[in-house]
């Protein structure tokens, strides 16, 4: 079975789900035992901590609302820094925790905190054991006064204040554990110590749907290109293309990422040939014998980070596709319940 057919029977309750359905009560036996090991282990932080995260397998877009998370916290007053567990990074159990600095490239520190650092401008530290990360953000940063975990919703050992579970167009799949089902966890959720807030993908006028059953508040988070596309080199922006453009990605939703870009090739009037694709977290750091050197290249700003270290690469063909994500309103109410503003909202200009 290739390993998209097996993706399809983890979403519905089929043959497949019914032969891996034995495997999935191990999995819980075996998931409760870490669970109860992780909570008698958990530790505490001088800080409080959200923690960004999903219960089904695969990326369900939590980093960009990370960096939002971070931005309304900073704008409120607080002083974030992020943690995350740096996938790709050659970082064990037995390293020190890494400080992502402008210098850090992506194959030191993964994709994602390479791109928190750029993007959010505050401390970002990479570690396996998210606690370990954490300890040494605190101890570089004494007036971190709240800590964002980028993953990590099953690292229990780590405490949170607060759960934000992202989900994508998957929902819970077919509501069954791995490997009969998408999710890593009962769902709904364990018994809960702390706020937990539901993210789904859905216009901001609609309430977000996670699956028929639940009837808890979801909040709608839309996500959009934004007006302009910039070059790699950072040297110019351009609201369009003339003729045609290919796409390259390595990120876990291409298909949302094309859906957006063939949408707005509709509007702006230019053409999309080729989509290069490549796995989850590819380093692209060789030689990409498939890319036309005769055209523009557009990516994500998530490969940016990498591709701007590729010598194969030219930086003056090479454009990042703007994201935006847009939470609605009850979202960050609810945020501010539990991180109250410290700072009054600032005043339109």
């Amino acid at each position: 079975m290739s390993a998209h057919s097996q993706t399809q029977g983890m979403q519905v309750r089929g043959p497949w789900s019914l032969v891996m359905r034995p495997f999935s009560w191990v999995y819980r036996a075996l998931a409760a035992m870490a669970r109860r090991r992780a909570l008698r282990n958990q530790v505490s932080l001088a800080v409080p901590v959200v923690v960004v995260g999903n219960v089904i397998v695969g990326g369900s877009g939590k980093t960009p609302i990370v960096a939002e998370l971070v931005d309304h916290l900073r704008r409120g007053g607080w002083s974030p820094g992020i943690v995350s567990r740096g996938y790709g990074a050659p970082i064990d159990a037995n390293s020190p925790a890494l400080h992502v600095q402008a210098a850090t490239t992506a194959a030191q520190c993964g994709d994602e905190p390479k791109w928190l650092a750029q993007t959010t401008d505050v401390p970002v530290f990479v570690h396996p054991d998210r606690v370990l990360a954490a300890r040494a953000c605190l101890a570089l940063y004494p007036q971190v006064d709240v800590l964002v975990s980028d993953d990590g919703l099953q690292h229990l050992q780590l405490p949170r204040a607060l759960e934000v579970i992202v989900f994508d167009q998957r929902g819970i799949g077919n509501g069954l554990l791995l490997p009969a089902g998408l999710l890593r966890e009962p769902w709904p959720l364990r018994t809960q110590r702390q706020p937990v807030l539901h993210v789904a993908p859905s216009p901001l006028d609609q309430p977000g749907a996670i699956h028929p059953a639940w009837r808890g508040p979801v909040y709608a988070c839309h996500r959009q290109l934004g007006a302009r596309f910039q070059r790699l080199d950072g040297q110019a922006a351009c609201e369009g293309f003339t003729g045609k453009v290919q796409l390259l990605a390595a990120i876990a939703k291409p298909e949302a990422f094309e859906d957006m870009m063939r949408a707005r090739a509709q509007t702006s009037g230019f053409q999309i040939g080729a989509f290069i694709l490549r796995p989850d977290h590819d380093p692209l750091s060789g030689p990409l014998s498939d890319l036309d050197p005769s055209i523009p290249t557009v990516c994500t700003a998530k490969d940016a980070v990498k591709l701007v270290h590729n010598p194969h690469i030219n930086p003056h063909t090479v454009w990042i596709a703007p994201l935006e994500v847009q939470l609605a309103s009850p979202f960050w109410a609810a945020i501010d319940a539990v991180f109250p503003r410290k700072l009054p909202p600032s005043s339109p200009l």
